[in-house]
Formats: structure tokens, sequence, C-alpha cells
């Protein structure tokens, strides 16, 4: 979760809470046995329709964690598609329980030079995932991983991921980065891709980044974030987590 001061989530939320957000009740069936998913886009559709600016998930009101998983899920779903940001009011019985539900909504990503799809196939493995974008420069990779990825959570781009907007919005990022430019070897695009990824991360957010043992990134990560650790070594590659 995200490590900030009081003062500064009031900042974040000057900067970039603009407009309305309506709440929206998570719908169960007509017998309340289980979540009713058609009625749940509807409302997250008809908020956008009215020029709302995101929508409110609400738990408030008996809701279990398992439906309460299923209603994030279905939101952040529709409201990706729908162009409206979500967010999330937790109240549960338990300060653990709420921190868990917390944690569940908190999973929006990229994947830096996504290549045929690799990296994202073992992020997406996670349910804590509710939206990976998959960028990368080669259009035949972009098109690889498009055939490779077969998910609703993920989208695709053909982009230069060196000028990606940096959004300070994103949960994770993951990345391994390339190192050749016309057959030369050439380092700077790595630590490219770091800073991009500390522009994209909100504060808290956490970078993983994969990369041969030899290539030197440990300054520059250092240099970008507030906490990084090498989580693994192994097979000529090493893999670093990242926190902004």
């Amino acid at each position: 979760m995200p490590d900030y001061r009081r003062s500064e989530a009031r900042e974040w939320a000057k900067a970039t809470m603009k407009g309305v957000c309506g709440c929206m009740m998570p719908t169960l069936n007509n017998g309340l046995t289980a979540v009713n998913e058609r009625a749940i886009r509807h409302d997250i559709r008809l908020e956008k329709a009215l020029g709302f600016w995101g929508a409110l998930l609400v738990s408030e009101c008996g809701t279990t964690k398992p439906e309460m998983r299923q209603v994030i899920d279905i939101g952040v779903d529709e409201a990706r598609h729908a162009g409206l940001r979500t967010m999330l009011l937790a109240s549960f019985p338990t300060l653990s329980d709420t921190i868990e539900m917390v944690r569940y909504a908190e999973g929006a990503g990229v994947d830096l030079g996504c290549g045929y799809g690799a990296l994202a196939t073992a992020a997406l493995r996670s349910p804590a995932v509710t939206a990976l974008r998959l960028v990368d420069l080669d259009r035949r990779a972009v098109d690889a991983a498009r055939r490779n990825v077969a998910d609703s959570r993920a989208s695709f781009a053909w982009a230069d991921a060196r000028t990606l907007p940096e959004t300070g919005d994103l949960d994770f990022v993951v990345t391994n980065p390339p190192f050749h430019d016309g057959g030369a070897e050439d380092r700077r695009l790595g630590q490219a891709f770091i800073r991009k990824a500390a522009g994209l991360l909100k504060k808290g957010g956490v970078l993983w980044l994969v990369a041969n043992r030899h290539l030197p990134y440990e300054a520059e990560l250092d240099a970008a974030f507030k906490r990084v650790r090498m989580v693994a070594d192994a097979g000529g590659y090493k893999v670093f987590e990242a926190v902004k």
C-alpha cells in the first residue's frame, strides 16, 4: 500500500479528483444469493453517461469479502472501458479485513517493452491485478503479445515506452528492458525505462525489473526509488523490486 502523509493525500486529491464521483452500491440478484454483474456494469456505464469523473465502489451494505472482490473486478473492468476512475470505500468489521480489500483493489499496471508477453503472462496469474497495459515499440511484438495473452484485463499499445505520459497513478510496472539499439549494446535504454517507470507509478507503487546480470542498473534504481532490493539472481538474470 502507498506510504504517504495526510497532507500528501490531500494535495493528491486536490490535484487529481476534479468532478463528481458517483457511489456504486453492490447489486445482488433477486434471491440475494449472488452478485448481479449485469446491473453493476449498467450502473458504471450510467455514471459515465451522467458525466461523472469516477465511480466509488462502496462496501458498507453487508457485502461479504468474496462478493466485494467480484464487485471490484467487475467495476474496475467496466470503468476502464468507460474511461472512469475507480475508488474504493472499504469498511469491514476488522482493520485486517479492510486492509486486505484495499490491497486487492490495488492492481493497475503496465508492462514496458512487453515483447511477446512473457512477463505479462506471469503478472496476470495474480488475481490482484485488475488491469495491465502491454507496451512495445515493435509492432510485431505487440501482435505476438496480443495472440499470447488472452486475458480480459490486458490491453495493448504500439508505442515507445520512453514517451508515455508520466501519470503517476499506476500500482505496478513490470519490465525486462531492451539493451540493444541497432545491434549495438546501449545501456541507456534500460536506464530510461527505469526513470519512466518511476514517473508512471504512484507513491508506494512497485517496479519489478528483470535484467541480464551484467547490466549496471543499481545506481539508476537507487536514484529513482525509495527502496530497492534484489529478489533473485539466477540463470544469468537478476530481478529487482523497487518501491517508489
